[in-house]
Formats: structure tokens, C-alpha cells, sequence
């Protein structure tokens, strides 16, 4: 029996990807093992585990994701810097920014599928391939882009205001948008997610 696991950092859009595999029938958690697998950002600090899982690497533009990063626990917070030097001591903004840089390359140095959330829609066939269900696209719209949004907590981030934070961990960062498919001059690729 096929187990499916979606890994990215935190904040990437897990409960979203969760949710849309739920509606299709798949006992599919979310930062929890189902039957047929997990959603879960956590699980890259310990991808041994899921050897025989298929495992896709999910990511979520740059600056969307970093200012959803700035609304993790202390919890959260504790569990990064055991698995990555994510600046324990830095400021906020710098610790999301250096947390997506960081723990996306953990995930990416094991050679699994990238795929941007954004485009849920156009890769959802091959997270669903192995379990022999057809994706219904309509089952996207069922589900709200802010399923997991913490509104109102954070502001807008901007590749200025991270590159007003350290030069270098901004040109990171956008490299890394590039490398994965975005268009990072186009803060958000249209999309809410």
C-alpha cells in the first residue's frame, strides 16, 4: 500500500495540501501520520523515517511564506533550532527569513520532487497517481487559500524590507525563488496562498 508524504518548512501551505487530499479520500493527516501518510513541515527533520514513502518537497513563495513564518510558536521556534542553525537569537523577520531559506535546503539536498503550492491544481495527479484517484480540481475550490492563515499577525514582507535585513540572506532567498520556479520580482505569482 502506497504512504505519501508533503514536507516543506513551516508555514508553506501543509494544512491547505492536507485538506485537498482529505476531500479526495485519502486518510492523509495533517503533522499527523494517516493511514495513506502526512502533510507535515516537521517531518524533514527526520526524512530516514519515511524511506518508503513517496515524498514530495513543498514550497510556497518566498515572501508569502516568511511573513506567515513570523506568526510560528516558541514551540515551533525551539524545534527549528534543533534541527538548523536558524538564528535562535536573531530577530523575528530574520529567523523566518533564514527558517525558509534553511530548512527548504535540508529538504532539497535529498533529491525529491519540487512543487510550489501555488500549483497545487497541476501536480495534484501525481500526489494522487499511487493511491489510482483521479483528481478533481473542484475539490480546490472547496477549500479556502486562508485555511490556515494567522490574518492580521503579520505584515506584508517585501524583497526591500529583506534586503534591508541582510543583503545576503535576501540574494539567498531569492535565488532559491528562482531555482524553484517563481518569478520572485512578482511578489506573490497571483496567488493568496
Amino acid at each position: 500500500m502506497p504512504r505519501l508524504l508533503v514536507t516543506g518548512c513551516g508555514r508553506s501551505g501543509t494544512a491547505y495540501t492536507a485538506r485537498v487530499l482529505q476531500l479526495h479520500g485519502l486518510d492523509i493527516g495533517h503533522e499527523q501520520v494517516g493511514n495513506d501518510g502526512t502533510v507535515d513541515w516537521h517531518a524533514a527533520s527526520r526524512l530516514d523515517d519515511f524511506a518508503d514513502y513517496v515524498v514530495v518537497h513543498q514550497v510556497r513563495h518566498p515572501l508569502r511564506a516568511i511573513a506567515s513564518i513570523t506568526t510560528l510558536s516558541a514551540a515551533s521556534w525551539r524545534f527549528i533550532a534543533r534541527h538548523t542553525a536558524a538564528l535562535a537569537n536573531a530577530a523575528l523577520l530574520r529567523r523566518a527569513a533564514s527558517h525558509w531559506f534553511m530548512w527548504n535546503r535540508l529538504i532539497e539536498q535529498r533529491g525529491y520532487p519540487i512543487r510550489r503550492v501555488e500549483q497545487l491544481g497541476n501536480w495534484l495527479g501525481e500526489l494522487l497517481a499511487p493511491f489510482n484517484i483521479v483528481p478533481d480540481v473542484s475539490k480546490l475550490m472547496q477549500v479556502p487559500i486562508t485555511l490556515n492563515t494567522r490574518s492580521g499577525h503579520y505584515t506584508k514582507i517585501t524583497w526591500a524590507s529583506l534586503e534591508a535585513l541582510d543583503r545576503k540572506l535576501c540574494a539567498r532567498i531569492y535565488d532559491k525563488a528562482r531555482q524553484y520556479g517563481y518569478t520572485p520580482w512578482a511578489d506573490t505569482e497571483g496567488s493568496n496562498v
